[in-house]
């Protein structure tokens, strides 16, 4: 499941900046 347009790399959350 994709929460919102942030993406999940492992424990991180990364923005869609990158």
């Amino acid at each position: 499941p994709i929460p919102d347009p942030v993406y999940h790399y492992g424990p991180f959350v990364m923005d869609s900046e990158e």
